[in-house]
């Protein structure tokens, strides 16, 4: 089996491929160098590139579809959950317009929701999702014979935290203007936690729904 990953610029390029590549035949390519890749060669597309223009992600996933007919991975953002608060962001925007595309374009494909992508947990960080953990989720995806098309959340640790989340929500409930958001965005990543804002509201939409899964089980 032959994995082509897109993205081979993003951070986590060079991690995913040495996981990978302990199981599979391992390739990778940039987003602009893309169009030269040849068609038939790739079985599975790994997804990690993304443009902050909607109509780029599409006639990329669009070049993919062409590329490599089997499947694909996407790499989304746990941070479309919390769409509902994010409003304001472009990025959770970007990556759910790129999960409709996906949708659209492929029949064969599974979309992953990681938390903050890190090699090991950072108990700092409410969401955690480990290299490791979301390539075993990929590894499982490419040796399924069954067609699969769905999206799914993908959290290897939900930590408990001190900072003061509780304080960044409350900003965007109240519709906090986007340079006073963006001023919490610069405090986490001072200290070390550029992911935390989105995750801890992750954490919440997924304490919400898990609560309501509780309730309904026990209405039920």
């Amino acid at each position: 089996m032959n994995i082509l990953i897109v993205g081979s610029n993003a951070g986590v390029f060079e991690s995913f491929r040495a996981i990978l590549a302990k199981d599979f035949a391992v390739s990778g390519v940039s987003h602009a160098d893309l169009p030269r890749v040849k068609k038939g060669r790739h079985d599975v597309a790994l997804v990690l590139s993304y443009s902050w223009h909607a109509d780029e992600n599409y006639r990329l996933l669009e070049r993919i579809a062409k590329i490599t007919p089997r499947k694909v991975v996407y790499v989304s953002s746990i941070s479309v959950l919390g769409l509902v608060f994010l409003a304001k962001y472009k990025y959770p925007n970007i990556k759910l317009a790129a999960e409709l595309c996906t949708q659209q374009l492929f029949d064969n494909y599974l979309i992953l929701r990681p938390g903050a992508l890190l090699v090991a947990n950072d108990p700092r960080l409410p969401v955690v999702t480990t290299h490791q953990y979301i390539c075993d989720r990929i590894k499982h995806f490419v040796l399924q014979e069954n067609r699969l098309n769905r999206a799914e959340v993908i959290v290897s640790h939900v930590n408990e935290v001190r900072e003061p989340g509780k304080h960044y929500r409350y900003l965007l409930r109240r519709g906090a203007p986007l340079p006073l958001l963006r001023a919490f965005d610069v405090y986490y990543k001072a200290r070390g936690l550029k992911s935390y804002g989105y995750t801890y509201l992750a954490s919440q939409m997924l304490k919400h729904s898990q609560a309501q899964a509780v309730q309904t089980a026990v209405s039920a």
